[in-house]
């Protein structure tokens, strides 16, 4: 019998060793979360590892916590939203909500308020604006070929045993489906599975974390250390992927959708919270491994090797991800333009800034004064983007190219709404190729603490223009928030009036940017969240994000 089928006939021992350990003021035998995941096998298998931590009954490797700190399963159970994605959003109304959340307090005597809410009666609302039935098999299916591929990990290419779950719930017992998103979905490629036995049996050990990337891939293990990877999968939701049929459309958002965000990926993954160890994190718990310097040198042979070779332990890895994500953030967008000239496709405003049309009308006003990239009412594409890709391009050492092609886009949707599709088509293909090429280049250059200041300093010389929207703005506070914390954290000293110029910046009542997002199990993004979002969108003041933003830029200039 090989290990993965050890693994799951252990269930049941696995369950029995969960309901010992407290989430919140809760046994585990209580919470509806954990409850409903103990019925999908490979993420139980997963947590005979990486639930109990180092206590873990069937754990192989009990003693032997320096690469993982074997409790990533039930962190993300207690504090990440993912974990329930599907649940915060199968459409229900009012009166199933009750009847559900009835249902979870009387059988398991648990608090629902982390289960359902006002957002479950949202998301049938929107079903029944868009004509998804939801309450028939067909119409239920409409939810899950277009909602469910984002909040519940829906794959309708996956093998039929992980389709199971995503059928209509059994209102009788709704924790029998899938409830969010599982381990696999992140950590496996399609329904490829040998890496599971490889690289938790006791036998593969330090051989297995030092094997090249590539190997692992091949067995099936996603290779998320790669940060464009782990961006680029991350993205698929937070921007969109059309072939995976993960894209909100401007309908959808007429229906009610909530606005898709602007999103950087290290202040999304820091924040989500992660349940993994960064890489500056594992460089210091591998410190007395004979395996370190090997693991770092097969993931990055081109970063830490040659004549620009750094020591991990010197590399600023969160900086490298906020640069590297903001060239696939703009990668993914321009995605989205070249699937989408299709007749059934084309012109859905979604693919444009929404700020350009939803906007609190003022005068003067800041859109007039900046002037246009072309004929005034034309759709634009997402600026948010824009400021942290130039600091990224400017890491690449290519930005020449890039920059021209943007520029032909936006001539293109000057001439007329949308362009053409054909040369909007051209020219978005033009533009992914120069940013893949920017994306290579800026995988190899080293980030130390003199660089990251310089990039400090770049992201500080923005211009105004480029930070018109409430989410171009925020994107830029991210960056900072992003460097200034690792500096901080690498043990360089910021002069103190920098520090408060910093705090300033990214100080909600100051300039009306919120940098926080509203992560945990316990957190609703509707309504509450959003009604909060959206009045900051609404006040944004340009000029007082500007103000303090020269302020930083005058003394990093000292």
């Amino acid at each position: 019998m090989n290990l993965r089928n050890v693994l799951i006939v252990n269930i049941a021992s696995l369950a029995v060793a969960l309901c010992v350990a407290p989430i919140h003021a809760q046994s585990v035998s209580d919470d509806p979360v954990l409850k409903s995941w103990t019925k999908q096998t490979a993420v139980t298998a997963c947590g005979e590892c990486h639930y109990g931590g180092s206590t873990g009954a069937n754990n192989p490797f009990a003693k032997s916590s320096d690469f993982c700190r074997l409790d990533e399963m039930k962190f993300w159970l207690n504090y990440d939203k993912h974990a329930i994605a599907r649940r915060r959003v199968e459409p229900l109304s009012s009166t199933e909500v009750r009847a559900q959340i009835e249902f979870i307090v009387n059988k398991l005597n648990a608090d629902a308020t982390q289960w359902l809410g006002e957002s479950n009666i949202l998301s049938k609302r929107i079903c029944d604006k868009l004509g998804y039935e939801v309450n028939t098999r067909d119409g239920y299916a409409k939810f899950r070929d277009n909602c469910l591929t984002c909040h519940g990990g829906y794959r309708g290419d996956v093998n039929s045993e992980e389709k199971l779950g995503f059928d209509m719930p059994n209102q009788l017992d709704p924790l029998i489906s899938q409830p969010g998103i599982s381990c696999n979905f992140c950590h496996q490629e399609g329904d490829k599975d040998s890496w599971i036995e490889q690289h938790a049996s006791k036998r593969a050990g330090n051989d297995w974390r030092v094997k090249a990337p590539e190997e692992k891939s091949a067995a099936g293990m996603r290779d998320l250390v790669n940060t464009v990877n782990q961006a680029s999968l991350c993205l698929d939701c937070h921007i969109g992927n059309r072939d995976n049929n993960q894209f909100v459309t401007h309908e959808m958002y007429a229906a009610g959708h909530p606005p898709l965000p602007s999103v950087e990926v290290h202040t999304f993954c820091d924040q989500m919270p992660n349940h993994w160890r960064t890489l500056s994190e594992l460089h210091d718990s591998l410190a007395q491994s004979d395996t370190r310097d090997k693991y770092f040198a097969v993931n990055f042979p081109q970063l830490l090797g040659g004549s620009s070779k750094i020591d991990a332990g010197k590399m600023f890895w969160n900086t490298r991800e906020m640069l590297l994500g903001a060239i696939a953030a703009r990668i993914k967008v321009t995605d989205l333009l070249i699937d989408s000239a299709t007749e059934e496709r084309w012109g859905d405003y979604a693919l444009y800034d929404c700020a350009a049309c939803h906007h609190e009308l003022r005068e003067p006003s800041a859109r007039q004064l900046r002037g246009y990239a072309g004929a005034p009412g034309r759709p634009r594409q997402h600026e948010w983007p824009e400021p942290l890709l130039n600091a990224a391009l400017w890491l690449s050492g290519l930005q020449q190219s890039a920059v021209g092609y943007e520029q032909q886009l936006a001539q293109e949707f000057s001439i007329q709404p949308f362009g053409k599709a054909d040369n909007v088509t051209s020219l978005a293909s033009g533009l992914k190729r120069s940013l893949e090429a920017a994306l290579r280049a800026a995988e190899k250059q080293p980030i130390d603490a003199r660089k990251a200041v310089t990039i400090l300093k770049l992201l500080a010389e923005t211009p105004s223009e480029q930070l018109l929207t409430y989410d171009a703005a925020r994107q830029l506070a991210w960056g900072i928030q992003t460097i200034a914390a690792e500096l901080k954290s690498e043990g360089t000293n910021i002069p103190a009036a920098i520090q408060t110029a910093i705090d300033s910046l990214l100080d909600p009542n100051a300039t009306g940017i919120e940098t926080q997002l509203p992560s945990g199990r316990d957190v609703f993004v509707y309504p509450k969240n959003l009604e909060v979002d959206l009045v900051r969108r609404a006040e944004y003041d340009l000029s007082a994000f500007v103000l303090r933003l020269g302020s930083l830029r005058s003394l990093l200039g000292s």
